[in-house]
């Protein structure tokens, strides 16, 4: 992380910062571990104390099923807020984020290698906060490009998402939010997806990909070392990596 330190009480923190710590705190748990991750990084990085995060749930938020976060950026049409927008799963406690371990082996193998651990070493907590540092990583690098307006985040965004393993020109699947990990994971464990592999199986086969299982995880991986991607997952390490240095050193003094 830049070499900003500050602490809580050297910053005066903003209205929407302060709203969003009590936001998290009032949301269990799961929240309440956020707000202290979310503390640590406005010791860092400053300019997020202007995000909005929304705390949420899967029965709220079906997007959230299959994930743990993400963001809307301001620019984004569809967003009203005139703010970034980090929504968080908070509401189904570590259960959630346990799910998310055991039906996405290939994200959490990969989330474990950024992390320097075994997949099986990653616990729920891990993996959430994981989430929540890689999603401020990108409310980060929104605040880096201030003068990005949507039409080129689109064009740049779209034309990642087109490089990746499971989209076919002319097919179907060539929408922003299909093209997901999460989303394509889902659909290829459904008849709907078989059926797809199966009419476009002689396209797969050139990138090497035998089954649909082989798509989910090529295009988790892809996606994984997307250049927004990366930036993103090395800001959750240098994250989670500050706040274990804190407990440590909290730990000593103790």
């Amino acid at each position: 992380m830049p070499e900003t330190h500050k602490t809580a009480s050297e910053t005066e923190l903003s209205s929407q910062a302060l709203t969003n710590i009590e936001r998290l705190r009032e949301a269990g748990e799961v929240g309440g571990y956020f707000a202290d991750l979310y503390e640590e990084i406005l010791q860092h990085v400053p300019a997020l104390a202007d995000i909005a995060i929304i705390p949420s749930s899967k029965e709220i938020d079906p997007d959230l099923t299959g994930t743990g976060g993400f963001i809307l950026p301001a620019l984004q049409p569809h967003n009203r807020s005139v703010v970034d927008e980090l929504h968080m799963n908070t509401g189904d406690g570590w259960d959630h984020y346990a799910r998310l371990i055991t039906e996405r082996p290939e994200s959490t193998a990969l989330n474990a290698a950024r992390l320097g651990m075994r997949p099986e070493e990653m616990t729920p907590e891990d993996l959430a906060g994981f989430i929540f540092g890689h999603e401020s990583g990108h409310c980060k690098w929104f605040s880096e490009h201030p003068s990005l307006d949507w039409p080129t985040w689109d064009k740049m965004r779209l034309s990642d998402l087109y490089s990746l393993p499971a989209f076919l020109p002319g097919v179907s699947l060539d929408d922003e939010t299909n093209l997901l990990p999460n989303k394509i994971a889902a659909f290829m464990s459904t008849n709907s997806g078989v059926r797809y592999f199966a009419e476009n199986e002689a396209e797969f086969s050139k990138k090497g990909l035998l089954t649909p299982l082989d798509v989910a995880a090529a295009q988790d991986a892809a996606y994984h070392n997307l250049p927004f991607e990366v930036y993103a997952d090395d800001f959750a390490v240098e994250t989670l990596q500050a706040h274990k240095n804190k407990l440590s050193q909290m730990g000593s003094i103790a």
